[in-house]
């Protein structure tokens, strides 16, 4: 059988179909020749594509009908002769049961078979490409450092220093994570430590000395420094966390840095070489207030033939004598308190004395007796503003005694630099917003009659004098496109 044996025309049916082909073939030529010339048409003719003459037809529905049947038939002859049609029912549920990704294929396509095997080539690519992607993510986290077996504390801080990481954070049974960028990244080579490795670097970081150890046992909690073999030095602060041991090591700088690198107002120079009175950095942590005190010995170790003494717990930074000679001294290791060394402090002939942290009353009261005594004195306070700062300072004393300890404070107080860090519009760095107060007459009377309304006023009155609020110093640095403002907008509340 033929390909075009299943075709029907409107011929008669009798007839063959070879037959039925010559025979219309022969009534459409004598039409032709009975139709006269057809009218000229207005538009020009079309050019001709070919050199055979164009058949003109007279009546064109008849070839059409039968045009339309033979499309008709030729379609149904190529689905025949390839596969039968399905059920309605059958597609139905056989598209129910393909997954949502799945190429849909036309009806009546004669290629179903190559499409299909392009579509699991299309399928296996893709999955090959996901685990390739997971592949990578996998390596980008796990393999961005190698690890050997015998893990130390050296090597540890290795990855704090290699990384340029200023925090290394490790927890028993839990696992390790360095602060890069001020973001947490934790370290998934490494196992969760146990109790017999955090044992292990206990004795390490505190030199094997049996007195500290009992000591961080019986306390839960201590701070101690620890120097690398590569004479980097780092501070160590031990706690306990759910009756599970817990350290925190911060990288110090191994070089001070200049007061022109931290954008400190240039003002502090002249205070510097003063020789009595009060410097307070202040704000919470992570804001780099030692950094900041350490660059401020480091300008007077330069410029002044001085003995500095510092009361550290524990020391950070190891300054080397310039100009001045340096008695740096660590609470539980050369003092058994601050008490006891800020009491010994005036028999140590010193000129400049850097106080850790100004934490209780006692040590309030011994950092304004030196400063009430000829001496210059540093020192740092938890506090957000520096009107914020006075007002901590007094309200340390009772209530009976907080007149005297305000005259007191108006006389030894000389500067307040209350400092925070932000990030940058790029969001890749930080940079300090500054608030600077500098005690003159006004705002010693103000201190004095305890009318802290009136510091504000104060601040913006004396700009001049370099004095600066610092959401001013913010909104300068906004300006300027150097800092969002939703960077420091929220702790402003009161703006």
């Amino acid at each position: 059988m033929g390909f075009f044996d299943k075709v029907k025309t409107s011929f008669d049916d009798d007839i063959t179909p070879n037959e039925e082909i010559s025979n219309k073939k022969n009534e459409i030529k004598n039409e032709v020749k009975k139709e006269k010339t057809p009218k000229k048409s207005d538009s020009k003719p079309k050019e001709k594509t070919t050199s055979a003459p164009k058949t003109v037809v007279s009546d064109w529905s008849k070839w059409k009908t039968v045009e339309d049947d033979f499309m008709a038939a030729l379609n149904q002859n190529v689905v025949l002769s390839d596969k039968p049609k399905k059920q309605k029912s059958e597609k139905e549920e056989e598209k129910k049961s393909e997954p949502e990704d799945k190429i849909e294929i036309p009806e009546n396509n004669i290629f179903q078979d190559q499409l299909e095997e392009k579509k699991d080539c299309k399928k296996e690519e893709m999955t090959n490409t996901k685990e390739e992607v997971e592949t990578e993510e996998i390596q980008t986290i796990e393999t961005w450092i190698s690890w050997e077996d015998d893990l130390t504390i050296d090597k540890l801080l290795d990855a704090v220093i290699e990384n340029w990481a200023s925090d290394l954070h490790f927890w028993a049974w839990e696992k390790v994570a360095l602060r890069i960028n001020w973001s947490i990244e934790f370290i998934n080579e490494i196992e969760q430590l146990s109790k017999k490795t955090m044992l292990k670097y206990v004795s390490t970081l505190m030199w094997n000395d049996k007195k500290i150890i009992e000591r961080y046992k019986e306390t839960k909690e201590m701070d101690c420094a620890y120097e690398h073999p590569s004479w980097v030095n780092f501070r160590v602060n031990l706690f306990y966390k759910r009756k599970k041991m817990a350290w925190v090591l911060r990288k110090i700088a191994s070089q001070a840095m200049k007061i022109e690198d931290l954008w400190i107002p240039q003002s502090i120079k002249q205070l510097l070489k003063k020789n009595q009175w009060l410097l307070l950095v202040t704000w919470p942590t992570w804001s780099w207030k030692s950094t900041s005190m350490q660059s401020m010995l480091q300008f007077i170790n330069e410029t002044r033939v001085e003995h500095i003494l510092t009361i550290e717990d524990p020391i950070e930074f190891i300054f080397t004598n310039d100009k001045s000679i340096f008695s740096q001294r660590e609470v539980w290791t050369d003092t058994d308190s601050f008490h006891n060394a800020l009491k010994a402090a005036l028999r140590e002939d010193p000129d400049i004395i850097m106080i850790w942290e100004m934490r209780d009353q006692e040590t309030i009261n011994a950092a304004m007796h030196l400063a009430e005594t000829w001496h210059l004195v540093i020192s740092t306070l938890h506090t957000s503003s520096a009107a914020q700062t006075i007002s901590r300072l007094v309200s340390t004393y009772p209530s009976d005694e907080q007149d005297q300890v305000q005259s007191r404070l108006a006389d030894a107080l000389i500067w307040v630099l209350s400092q925070r860090l932000v990030k940058t519009v790029d969001w890749k760095w930080r940079i300090w917003l500054f608030e600077v107060l500098i005690v003159n007459t006004a705002v010693r009377n103000i201190i004095r009659t305890w009318d802290m309304g009136q510091m504000w006023n104060a601040m913006l009155s004396w700009r001049s004098e370099w004095m600066v609020r610092m959401f001013d110093y913010a909104e300068d640095l906004a300006a300027e496109w150097k800092i969002p403002h939703d960077c420091y907008q929220w702790f402003f509340k009161s703006e």
